[in-house]
């Protein structure tokens, strides 16, 4: 193997760090919404984020095109992340969520939808580096092969991390699009 391939593969082994790491995080912020509406449904409230919620939601997308995450993207993403609502987990309003504020889940949520920024601009600045490896090779932007391991990978994860496989296939369709744009003005 020469050097060009070695580190092709090293890079697509941080992608696949990389995308590792995304799906616990989704988990994680999927729980704390769920517990979040709970307490919503408990207190009466409207389901619908609030005004402040609102505000953050504005604030992370600026701070994703800080990341370098394109415009097109960031819209793809959010409208992933928040499109995609659950239903209040009726079980979850046994919890003693009473002494809790809305701040309680806001916060988390933003910290959480912070790190998945951060990890895909990690991403895509790494793809970057394989389209220009991938230029130099003389290979096209995708490997039709690596694509669909990736994803029956990917659907046995959103398995383990409970989430909705329609979710993360349409998370990753937009990674990859994304990617592979990025690897063709590389190559263009």
């Amino acid at each position: 193997m020469d050097e060009g391939s070695k580190l092709l593969e090293n890079h697509r082994a941080s992608i696949d760090r990389l995308d590792a790491a995304l799906l616990p995080l989704l988990s994680e912020r999927l729980r704390i919404l769920k517990q979040a509406l709970a307490w919503k449904t408990a207190k009466n409230r409207p389901l619908t984020p609030s005004v402040q919620r609102i505000e953050e939601i504005k604030g992370l997308a600026n701070f994703a095109e800080m990341q370098g995450l394109t415009l097109d993207f960031v819209q793809v993403l959010f409208r992933l992340l928040y499109d995609t609502r659950p239903q209040p987990d009726p079980t979850l309003l046994t919890l003693d969520l009473e002494g809790l504020s809305e701040q309680a889940f806001r916060t988390p949520l933003k910290r959480l939808e912070q790190a998945l920024i951060l990890i895909l601009a990690q991403r895509f600045a790494v793809v970057s580096e394989i389209g220009q490896l991938k230029a130099r090779q003389g290979l096209p932007p995708l490997d039709p092969a690596r694509w669909e391991a990736l994803m029956r990978k990917k659907r046995q994860d959103a398995d383990q991390w409970g989430l909705p496989w329609s979710f993360v296939l349409s998370l990753f369709e937009a990674v990859h699009t994304e990617a592979l744009k990025m690897e063709s003005l590389r190559q263009g």
